[in-house]
């Protein structure tokens, strides 16, 4: 059986004649040799030619072992070699439009909802347009594009007066791309970068501040309304949750007996972050006209539905909403016939900014506005806190100044009794609210 490089040499010296030989078994095969470089006997002592066999033997072992791991090296990266190989070749080559379909179907691609991938879709496209008609090919491949043909691409969009959360989007976007997708560049760098740090850096961001309603424009955009639109700018005003949870709202998340309206909102879903929110009196009317029986998933079916799906067309609804009730949307001096680009004033997050402004008015702290408008530090608060001349004053008393943030540990409203929220709670099987019940009984 042969043995291994590492074994022990087993082996002999004997004399034939005058000289020394040896004998040894080295990976199962035996070996005999003359001994070199030895005086002959009796000038040469046994003990000398066994001690010139054991250095012999040794350095035999080592060269075979050195040998058998270059081999084994040499082994390993023939196969990752053929493996590289045989990925290019089950990859193929793409095209540039089939990268889209190749992307959804990718394991590797972030998981995202059908509205981020629909955004997704429309800025690859930018790019896959900018490409077909710079370089003339009727099927361009996704491996061609190079560092200096994004370089290229972002020159364009920079020509293209584009607002900078756009074109960083968009570059982003082609980024996130081009490294799921880099198995088919054949090991060559993301052209995009692999960050904005290493690559095509991000624009500064310029906010544009959504002014509030006036009590007028107020008025006029809830009482012009009907239906579920009507319910959905309610909910908008008196609550501040942002369009995709008032229209994504749910029955279960609605608290009758306390009062109040408990969701996690969609932009803080990642925190876990529960905001509770106190019903203001048109909200529960608001709410209060779907029949009991009609109160299952969803307390605006239709819009949910519509939000879900093609979220652009509630925001072109809410749009067309504003302009029938003689809202100017721009800032004045931009838009058509001014020569510069349009830039909105006022859309549903004004109905954000307003119940923030109201709750300032009213005196209540910033911590509470915090805890019912979910934001998450001072400094974003400021941004929400310009003060409107013509805010109803009537709404600002009205309005409750105390709010529940279960992650903040928030003290409570007076007018709800913890052992009320723990028993209300239970009959329900809310075991978050009973968590928190229990915290505030502590």
């Amino acid at each position: 059986m042969p043995q291994p490089s590492d074994a022990p040499i087993m082996g002999n010296v004997y004399l034939r004649g005058k000289r020394w030989w040896h004998h040894y078994s080295l990976n199962g095969v035996l070996i005999r040799e003359r001994i070199p470089d030895l005086a002959p006997y009796p000038k040469c002592k046994h003990w000398r030619a066994v001690k010139e066999h054991n250095r012999l033997v040794t350095q035999y072992a080592a060269a075979k072992k050195e040998e058998k791991l270059r081999r084994i090296r040499h082994e390993l990266d023939d196969a990752a070699e053929a493996r590289a190989q045989a990925e290019t070749a089950a990859a193929g080559e793409l095209r540039m439009e089939d990268a889209w379909d190749r992307y959804l179907a990718a394991r590797n691609r972030p998981q995202s909802g059908e509205g981020t991938l629909r955004d997704y879709r429309h800025r690859w496209d930018k790019f896959v347009g900018w490409w077909m008609r710079e370089h003339n090919h009727s099927h361009p491949l996704f491996e061609h594009v190079r560092e200096a043909h994004a370089e290229a691409f972002a020159s364009w969009l920079d020509a293209q007066r584009l607002s900078p959360n756009r074109y960083n989007k968009i570059i982003q976007t082609c980024r996130l791309v081009f490294t799921v997708l880099s198995r088919y560049r054949r090991h060559r760098p993301n052209p995009f970068g692999e960050s904005a740090r290493a690559g095509i850096a991000n624009k500064t961001l310029t906010t544009n501040r959504r002014r509030d309603l006036s009590e007028a424009e107020a008025q006029l955009v809830i009482n012009n309304a009907t239906g579920e639109l009507r319910t959905l700018f309610v909910l908008g005003l008196y609550t501040a949750m942002r369009l995709g949870d008032c229209a994504t709202l749910r029955w279960d998340e609605v608290k009758w007996q306390l009062n109040q309206i408990v969701r996690v909102p969609r932009k803080l879903r990642r925190h876990g972050k529960t905001v509770v929110i106190p019903m203001f009196h048109a909200v529960r009317e608001a709410l209060a006209q779907t029949p009991p029986a009609d109160r299952r998933d969803y307390v605006l079916p239709e819009l949910a539905t519509t939000y879900e799906t093609r979220s652009w067309i509630l925001t072109k609804r809410i749009r067309k909403h504003l302009q029938n009730c003689g809202i100017r949307r721009h800032r004045k001096g931009t838009g058509p016939g001014t020569g510069k680009r349009a830039v909105v004033e006022v859309g549903f997050h004004s109905l954000r900014h307003t119940f923030v402004t109201m709750l300032a008015n009213a005196g209540a702290p910033l911590p509470v506005v915090q805890a019912l408008a979910g934001h998450g530090s001072a400094a974003i608060q400021q941004v929400y806190l310009h003060m409107g001349p013509d805010i109803t004053r009537r709404a600002i008393e009205s309005l409750p100044d105390v709010a529940i943030d279960v992650e903040a540990e928030v003290v409570p409203n007076d007018l709800v009794d913890p052992r009320r929220i723990l028993e209300s709670a239970l009959a329900a099987h809310d075991w978050g609210l009973v968590r928190h019940a229990l915290d505030v009984l502590q």
